[in-house]
């Protein structure tokens, strides 16, 4: 079956953020899936659910703390209580490589065909995992590219999003820029909804360098957050950066700010 096959083919071991990531686009990359993304979540508000995926953001959470990735044995369920598979933990006391592989595959089953209302911790769910999975792989090698010259264009390189944003904010003393497509925001009312994000520099001017430190130390909430904006703005010489959420209406916003203890 697939899930075996991975759980052999890859026994690299996953024990962090970097690691996971690795292991978890060999995996995907490995089966034709592209644009899921990983979070190793070691907050304690985690240990109750063992991994989740967020369609909206297409993120994979693993909840390194959950006392299965580290138990003797885990197993899936399929009835009552009764468990259909049981994987032990080779390393006692450490990550259970073979489980949180497992996992994984369970996890990234829900991004090739989410269904609603399913019980996903089913030994059925897991044959059509294997099967949907396979399915979609042999799909995707099967398919072959038509000529058509006029339909193909200019490779576009990433925008350059840390770049564009110290650009702007040295041009013209500020700036409110999508850190997914380094786009201007021109609609919306963008609210700082917390004083946990916001980053004071000594200096008016600030380099892409400083944009880039941003984005990676709050890497993890924009990824989950598709509304979330970085802003900047220079206030008495310094320069202020903060995470925004971008609301319809100026009355909301001004009502979000309020509510936080923002200044307007």
């Amino acid at each position: 079956e697939v899930v075996d096959e991975i759980v052999e083919r890859f026994p690299g071991e996953i024990n962090s953020q970097a690691s996971l990531e690795q292991i978890g686009n060999q995996i995907t990359e490995s089966l034709n899936i592209f644009g899921i993304t990983w979070k190793w979540d070691t907050t304690t508000k985690g240990k109750r659910k063992l991994a989740y995926y967020r369609p909206s953001t297409k993120v994979i959470t693993l909840h390194a703390l959950h006392p299965l990735l580290k138990a003797d044995s885990a197993s899936f369920k399929y009835a009552r209580g009764r468990a259909w598979r049981t994987i032990v933990n080779v390393t006692p006391g450490e990550f259970n490589q073979d489980y949180i592989k497992q996992v994984i595959i369970h996890e990234i089953g829900h991004q090739v065909k989410p269904r609603t209302g399913r019980q996903y911790h089913t030994k059925e769910f897991f044959s059509w995992v294997n099967e949907n999975v396979k399915q979609l792989s042999e799909e995707i090698q099967r398919v072959e590219p038509i000529p058509r010259e006029e339909a193909i264009g200019p490779v576009r390189e990433p925008a350059n999003v840390p770049g564009i944003i110290a650009e702007t904010h040295n041009e013209t003393g500020g700036s409110t820029i999508d850190p997914r497509t380094g786009q201007p925001i021109t609609s919306g009312f963008a609210v700082a909804v917390t004083k946990e994000f916001e980053k004071i520099l000594p200096t008016d001017k600030i380099t892409e360098q400083d944009i880039l430190a941003y984005q990676e130390e709050h890497a993890d909430f924009l990824r989950e957050n598709p509304d979330a904006v970085i802003g900047t703005w220079v206030d008495e010489g310094k320069t202020y950066l903060d995470i925004s959420r971008v609301v319809p209406t100026q009355e909301e916003a001004f009502r979000i700010g309020k509510e936080n203890k923002q200044k307007a």
